[in-house]
């Protein structure tokens, strides 16, 4: 019962499976040779589906590759160690591993992994921004770090109407020797798609259809909220309720100076912790806190203003 073999048959299952028709922007950018690669990003944005199209295009044979997720009830019972090992000693090379802040310890296991197995490439991803990104001694010299955000306006186009547009940089757009009407097509009409992209274009899971989008961004809210935020350091997961509600109400105004001491009123958390549920909600990346350019001690208190990362019409 819960055998590696049973991991290992579903990992080629799923690598097959996946299609590789549009790969997100990050896939290019990554060092994929390094020996161990982290890629945090909150839910939705495709963290699982740009690993498993890296297994799929890599020219390693099957057995030599493997897609582990580590909420999978195997390792319960088992540990990543034993896991690892047996992978390596029957012929595997490039070990991916999923909802890796789903494993206890997860620092440690990968640094044994690392250790004893240098051969072995790892590659692993986690929703909790903040979790990852204060990892422990070993691995924050060893492990590089990605970060993937939602789709842009670019990506969507790729994704959506298959309109493959060049990456332009601030710098090229002010300074560069060409004119802009050269790089797109003639007919081309950005508002056309703009719209929509507003509404529908933060997360990949669109491909799935607009009818369920606005549900499935209320399942990744409330999972965040009540279930990824337990990881972070500090948080009452008893208050995920009270967290739940300041989004809702920083939603409708949005984006706004804030007034903090009416956010506190209206959604029933203390004064004195506002600011903290502002920085939960920030470091899972449901709203972006925006701070005034000169530095003050004041400016570290009170962000100048909220940006919220997902529709607000989700909510209506």
């Amino acid at each position: 019962m819960f055998k590696i073999e049973e991991l290992l048959v579903s990992s080629r299952q799923l690598i097959r499976s996946v299609s590789d028709r549009f790969i997100r922007y990050l896939y290019r950018d990554i060092l994929w040779d390094s020996r161990l690669v982290g890629i945090k990003g909150t839910r939705g944005t495709g963290k699982s589906t740009l690993v498993l199209q890296y297994l799929k295009l890599s020219d390693l044979k099957p057995d030599e590759k493997a897609y582990i997720s580590l909420d999978d009830i195997y390792f319960l019972k088992h540990t990543l160690l034993d896991f690892g090992m047996k992978f390596y000693q029957s012929g595997g090379k490039l070990l991916v591993l999923d909802e890796i802040l789903k494993y206890p310890h997860w620092t440690r296991g990968i640094k044994n992994l690392n250790d004893r197995y240098p051969e072995l490439k790892i590659v692993f991803t986690g929703s909790s921004i903040k979790e990852i990104s204060k990892m422990e001694g070993y691995l924050s010299r060893r492990a590089i770090i990605y970060e993937l955000k939602g789709m842009s306006f670019r990506e969507y186009l790729l994704f959506s109407v298959s309109l493959d547009l060049p990456i332009l940089d601030l710098d090229l757009i002010l300074h560069g020797d060409f004119h802009l009407g050269d790089i797109f097509p003639v007919d081309f009409k950005p508002l056309k798609y703009f719209k929509e992209f507003l509404q529908f274009g933060y997360y990949p899971f669109i491909v799935e259809g607009k009818k369920s989008y606005y549900q499935c961004i209320r399942q990744i809210v409330r999972t965040i909220v009540e279930y990824d935020m337990a990881e972070v350091k500090g948080f009452d997961i008893r208050q995920a309720r009270k967290l739940l509600q300041l989004l809702y109400i920083i939603s409708q105004h949005v984006p706004f100076k804030p007034n903090l001491s009416s956010l506190a009123q209206k959604s029933d958390i203390h004064r004195n912790s506002i600011n903290n549920y502002l920085y939960f909600l920030d470091q899972s990346r449901l709203i972006s806190l925006l701070y005034h350019h000169i530095f003050s001690i004041s400016s570290l208190q009170k962000p100048e203003k909220y940006i919220w990362k997902i529709p607000t019409c989700y909510l209506q």
